[in-house]
């Protein structure tokens, strides 16, 4: 178990720039400028700009996409204490040959796993996914007395996407091996707007009781989201039968008009807190709770079919506690023991279109934390328990109302559990290394192993040295990735048949090497997927 934590770039106090540019197979090319430093002789006001470019094609045929970010950041002295950031992502995402949400078939109608090639696509050459996403944010940090501090945060999200697909609809029905009769042609034109705003507002700071110094937080926050759909048909080529072998995957769709429209709406306001107390010189508690009220409705609706439907759903009194313990045994190791709790409530629907019951749960976890030589190599070992109900999957056979999309339902329980281990660091000042093995397995109420298409078993390995004496400029590394199989029994009710398929264990290899030409300049090589 784990959490990642993104964390915007931020201005920096003196100026500096850089410059990166990759080539790679399969005509990837990539560059990123970055550049940052004060704006006013002052440095009161700050300033950072990073703009990206990428472009590749890819092992699939006639498949290749394109991606533009540009990063804009602001961040202003107003007074002694209080500072103000205001700035702005934008990103253009665009595709040939898309793939999105599409499948690969897996079985002949016999049962016989299928052996097509790696460069095989489902999907037309015409087709296009395109999408843009801006995010507009601003935060407010003004120091307190104490050693408080007040933080005013507020983000807006606005994206849009647009796909047009035609594509062998391989989850509806099943190929004949020998033919390759047996599929059908599928045709959609998706339009999609998506629009979050967010507000979060808090204060911390230390605060002293038994004779010790400790933290805390109060918070509140508010969170709204509006997504709306347009779906579409070529009602010529929807349906139309398709040979797995012989189709030329070229199309020219001409999409009517509106054929199902989805609108979907949430609100959700919370107050939280969270402390952090010092019981003792080795002993420390973390504790916290959020408690939250939420409001949504997903409303579906084909007029063609005829077919409507709204979901609402809330709550006005969720209360999600967490609490943790933390023992440092010496100054190298230090053990805890935590828990916490799951609420989420869900966007996947069920076959009639209403929204599946919010996901709840408990985490439980254990484990040692050490830093070794001092502090340059850390290792970590941990324990967890996960068990959770109205986890989604999907529901064999059905698909969304007035679409072609997979329904959902929830399992009745589900309980993982999970062992990671960790080791990453500096054993010397020239050697680095980093090497994890997670084992995770999730079993439903009747004891029946689930989720299997995740590999059960997971060692990462990757290390990077640099070379002693005249050779000091140049550092190697190499590492591996192993995951053990992964699997999953497929329910064909189309043929009244239980299909099994398999992934066995497998590695991937990767090996670079780096070249520090001055202390501003460096040059990498890199291979991934070594052994192909």
């Amino acid at each position: 178990s784990g959490a990642i934590n993104m964390v915007r770039k931020k201005p920096t106090a003196q100026f500096q720039a850089s410059l990166e540019g990759e080539l790679a197979s399969r005509d990837e090319r990539r560059g990123v400028a970055d550049i940052s430093g004060p704006l006013n002789e002052a440095g009161t006001v700050r300033g950072r700009l990073v703009t990206l470019y990428e472009e590749a094609d890819s092992i699939i045929e006639a498949y290749s996409h394109d991606k533009k970010i540009v990063y804009g950041v602001i961040e202003a002295d107003l007074a002694s204490g209080t500072t103000l950031t205001a700035g702005v992502t934008h990103q253009r995402k665009r595709s040939k040959g898309s793939l999105s949400y599409l499948g690969f078939p897996l079985f002949y109608s016999n049962g016989v796993m299928t052996d097509l090639p790696r460069s095989f696509s489902p999907a037309a050459t015409s087709n296009r996914f395109g999408s843009n996403s801006t995010d507009l944010f601003a935060t407010l940090e003004h120091a307190l007395a104490n050693d408080w501090t007040l933080k005013i945060s507020a983000s807006r999200v606005q994206s849009s996407q647009e796909e047009r697909s035609v594509f062998m609809n391989v989850s509806g029905s099943f190929p004949d091996q020998a033919t390759g009769d047996g599929l059908r042609m599928s045709a959609d034109y998706r339009d999609y707007d998506l629009r979050v705003n967010s507000v979060d507002v808090n204060v911390r700071g230390p605060f002293s009781a038994f004779g010790r110094q400790h933290e805390l937080v109060l918070g509140m926050d508010y969170n709204e989201f509006q997504s709306t759909t347009d779906g579409r048909f070529d009602k010529n080529i929807q349906g139309q039968p398709v040979n797995l072998y012989r189709w030329n995957r070229q199309a020219t769709p001409v999409f009517g008009d509106t054929f199902v429209t989805y609108d979907s709406t949430r609100r959700q306001a919370s107050a939280y807190a969270a402390t952090r107390l010092n019981l003792s010189e080795r002993l420390k508690l973390i504790a916290g709770a959020k408690v939250l009220r939420y409001s949504e409705n997903y409303i579906s609706d084909a007029p063609g079919v005829p077919f409507f439907s709204a979901s609402p759903a809330s709550d006005s009194s969720v209360f999600t506690p967490y609490g943790g313990l933390v023992f440092d045994i010496d100054a190298t190791h230090s053990a805890y023991a935590s828990y916490s709790t799951i609420y989420q409530p869900q966007a996947s629907q069920d076959r009639h279109g209403k929204l599946l019951a919010p996901r709840e749960g408990k985490t439980y976890e254990a484990g040692i934390k050490s830093g070794w030589l001092d502090g340059r190599l850390n290792t970590a070992a941990a324990v967890y328990l996960i068990r959770q109900k109205n986890l989604a999957e999907t529901d064999p056979g059905h698909t969304l109302p007035g679409s072609s999309d997979p329904a959902f339902r929830t399992i009745k329980g589900a309980d993982t559990q999970g062992i990671d281990l960790e080791a990453t660091g500096a054993i010397t000042p020239n050697w680095n290394v980093s090497a994890s093995w997670s084992y995770s397995q999730t079993d439903n109420a009747d004891g029946k192993a689930i989720q299997t298409t995740f590999p059960r078993h997971l060692v990462k390995l990757w290390t990077t040295w640099r070379l002693p004496g005249e050779l000091h400029r140049l550092t190697v590394g190499g590492g591996m990735n192993w995951q053990s199989r992964v699997y999953s029994d497929i329910d064909a009710w189309q043929v009244e048949r239980t299909f099994h398929w398999e992934q066995k264990a497998y590695s991937v290899a990767s090996l670079m090497a780096r070249y520090d030409v001055s202390d501003k300049l460096s040059a990498t090589f890199s291979v991934a997927n070594l052994f192909d």
